[in-house]
């Protein structure tokens, strides 16, 4: 609907090298949490309401929860941003096409979802990609990763500029940084959940 206006890891605990960046000392990669958490219990089972749909509203979990979608208009490649409330009369909505376990491929108006350059872009050209999508039990909500390299995602932009230019709302496609707590720690803007208009 339109808008409205592959590295080995030890078992044992190691920090990132952004260990050395103050905002993110004492975290762990997503990788590493990931292959631990499968180890340790079983909760990435995919739990309800995630399913395929053809009217899935996405949102993040940063300040205001703001709704993911893509412009009105219609070139081939199209951004994905986050857009406030209040700023669209009806959310946008995107198809949910289950190809895997866990595993979605997510496209709106024929322009499909995938990485480029490390923003996440629609486009009606070119191969569909593949995205793990995880149920963070702790936050009730949703991690979306590559298939092939899940320690990497999507990441909002930070809350104060989801009311800017269009280039600073684009949702990115980065590594995922998760706190060693127990259970893991996911920053809000590595976390979106999702609703139906079905």
């Amino acid at each position: 609907m339109p808008v409205t206006p592959k590295h080995h890891v030890s078992s044992a605990p190691q920090y990132s090298p952004l260990d050395s960046v103050p905002e993110y000392k004492g975290t762990w990669t997503a990788a590493h949490i990931l292959q631990n958490h499968n180890t340790a219990n079983n909760s990435l089972t995919m739990p309800n309401p995630l399913k395929p749909s053809k009217n899935a509203i996405i949102y993040s979990m940063v300040d205001g929860e703001p709704y993911v979608g893509m412009p009105p208009t219609k070139p081939v490649t199209l951004p994905v941003l986050l857009y406030s409330r209040k700023s669209v009369t009806e959310p946008p909505t995107f198809n949910m096409e289950k190809v895997g376990e866990c595993t979605y491929v997510i496209s709106a108006r024929g322009h499909k979802t995938r990485e480029e350059n490390g923003l996440l872009i629609g486009s009606i050209e070119g191969e569909a990609q593949r995205w793990y999508i995880e149920y963070i039990e702790r936050n009730d909500a949703y991690v979306i990763a590559k298939e092939n390299d899940r320690g990497v995602g999507w990441v909002a932009p930070s809350p104060e500029n989801k009311e800017e230019r269009e280039e600073e709302r684009q949702i990115r496609v980065r590594q995922l940084i998760v706190g060693p707590s127990h259970p893991p720690y996911h920053p809000s803007n590595q976390l979106f959940r999702f609703r139906y208009e079905d």
